[in-house]
């Protein structure tokens, strides 16, 4: 379970509508299909824009989430602790804050999180079980109740849903699916597999074809990818039409060639989030030049980062990490 930091940004509660139909996610022991309401081309960042049956959301960047009946939206707590029923939004750098102890075990409870990658305050890694969900790279990680982790399915490598019930896990079990592409992780804890499956069946993914590169930006920062760093600013109009024009130029990345980011709260390695700010909007961009050379914005694409963009941000020199 994350602790994060109690900040709000690009996350919102919305009538939203669900494209497609509302089947559930995938086989426990099967690959895994898309999820409901994925889509992709036009804009995808807001589900409102689309036009049939609507109903409650909560969403960050790229992906949605259909409120569960008798679910709401949970208010963020600085230590992780998690409300039944509740569908909680997370963003920025996480933050590890000390939970009060009570004398009897805490409620066993189903809940889900979501939870922000990257955006300029750094980036988090992710790990797990690559897999392919809707036409996105996903980590695919599952934990049971006693913080062990499970197979998300031995079976097969392409489910996102844990086991069945009758495996060695002992349930309740909390998966988390990363989709980097779309700045988000999903984390579900759930009473069953089978209960985690049909949670999972709420999400909808609004991916783009490409990046999204604004025209132009006032201001540009780019900070260490990791948690808990300072960014450097930069307002020259020549570094960031430079910036900008490099990430416009760089080439695509097909998802069979994304990667997965090793280490938890550390340093992604050759890593950068550059953030340009416009009329107070912000876009960032996860650069990682190692273990791969990728470049997404969140939108659900991904491009080859480039020697181009790498001497653009060469020019905007960073501190050590601290």
């Amino acid at each position: 379970m994350f602790a994060l930091r109690h900040r709000l940004v690009m996350a919102k509660r919305s009538r939203a509508v669900l494209v497609g139909s509302g089947a559930v996610v995938c086989a426990l022991l099967a690959a895994c299909s898309a999820p409901a309401g994925t889509s992709s081309g036009g804009n995808g960042s807001d589900p409102a824009d689309s036009s049939s049956s609507s109903a409650d959301t909560v969403t960050l960047h790229g992906l949605s989430m259909t409120l569960p009946n008798g679910w709401s939206e949970g208010t963020r707590s600085v230590c992780g602790h998690v409300v039944e029923r509740t569908v909680t939004v997370y963003t920025g750098a996480p933050t590890v804050a000390p939970c009060p102890t009570t004398a009897t075990p805490a409620k066993e409870v189903e809940a889900i999180t979501l939870v922000e990658v990257f955006g300029s305050w750094g980036a988090m890694p992710w790990t797990g079980t690559k897999t392919v969900w809707g036409g996105q790279p996903a980590w695919v990680t599952v934990y049971d109740a006693s913080g062990a982790p499970v197979d998300p399915c031995p079976s097969s490598p392409a489910a996102v849903a844990p086991c069945p019930s009758g495996s060695a896990a002992r349930e309740p079990l909390t998966t988390t699916v990363a989709l980097p592409w779309l700045n988000a992780s999903v984390v579900v804890r759930g009473a069953t597999a089978a209960r985690t499956q049909e949670l999972l069946g709420h999400v909808s993914l609004h991916a783009q074809d490409t990046m999204a590169v604004p025209e132009s930006a006032s201001r540009m920062s780019v900070v260490w990818a990791a948690p808990y760093q300072v960014p450097v600013t930069s307002t020259s109009r020549t570094i960031i039409e430079q910036t900008l024009s490099a990430l416009r130029a760089v080439p695509g990345v097909d998802v069979a060639s994304a990667c997965q980011i090793p280490g938890y709260l550390g340093p992604i390695v050759g890593g950068r989030v550059v953030t340009f700010e416009r009329d107070g909007v912000e876009t960032s961009f996860l650069v990682v030049s190692s273990p791969c050379d990728q470049v997404t914005s969140g939108t659900g694409a991904a491009n080859r980062s480039g020697p181009a963009l790498a001497a653009a941000l060469a020019r905007v020199p960073l501190r050590a990490l601290r």
